[in-house]
């Protein structure tokens, strides 16, 4: 997965040339935590890991939405492990996973020309993708990596004095939609998958 490795670019050369790639360190830009913890009685070991994708990633203002080959901007993967550490026959310790993905609206949109500085600067929604390619594309992304259904949460906000985010909303739910329709006609192997 060199998606999350920083210096993938210099690490890729090195590879074919040193006999042993220990050498070679991953340069990953992200956090860990990991502390024991007690829930009624029952010892937990919680394991928080957190990734930031190189693809696509920039300042917040100044990339937004989807690039060309599917990546949302500024793409985090966060896993959440927990561990009790009861002990059985073929193991040590039932385990129990959680994957979240936080990124950029997958659609092709930004700000546009911004001549100074404002907080809230207004947002553009591009017609260059009006059957949702680049979207298709990042979810087919997503369901080759993770291998299940693709759950999308909208968190922006759906009411507002003057639309902004709302917008962004709309325009994702109608590509969710769309795309859905698409997969099933198309019989496309997670068609079930998008939600």
């Amino acid at each position: 997965r060199d998606k999350f490795v920083w210096n993938h670019h210099l690490v890729t050369g090195l590879l074919q040339r040193v006999r042993n790639p220990a050498w070679l360190t991953p340069l990953v830009h992200g956090f860990f935590r990991q502390s024991t913890l007690s829930l009624s009685g029952r010892i937990l070991q919680l394991t928080l890991l957190a990734r930031r994708s190189r693809m696509f990633a920039g300042a917040r203002l100044l990339k937004r939405g989807l690039c060309t080959a599917g990546h949302t901007a500024n793409e985090v993967e966060t896993e959440q492990i927990v561990c009790d550490g009861s002990h059985g026959a073929l193991h040590e310790g039932r385990l129990c996973s959680a994957v979240q993905l936080r990124g950029s609206i997958p659609l092709v949109w930004g700000h546009g020309e911004q001549k100074q500085i404002v907080p809230r600067p207004d947002i553009h929604l591009q017609a260059f993708d009006p059957t949702y390619d680049l979207t298709l594309r990042h979810f087919d992304e997503l369901w080759e990596r993770y291998d299940g259904p693709v759950i999308v949460f909208d968190l922006v906000r759906q009411t507002e004095r003057r639309e902004r985010e709302s917008k962004l909303g709309t325009a994702l739910c109608a590509a969710v939609s769309a795309l859905q329709l698409r997969l099933e006609r198309e019989g496309h192997p997670f068609a079930d998958g998008l939600r």
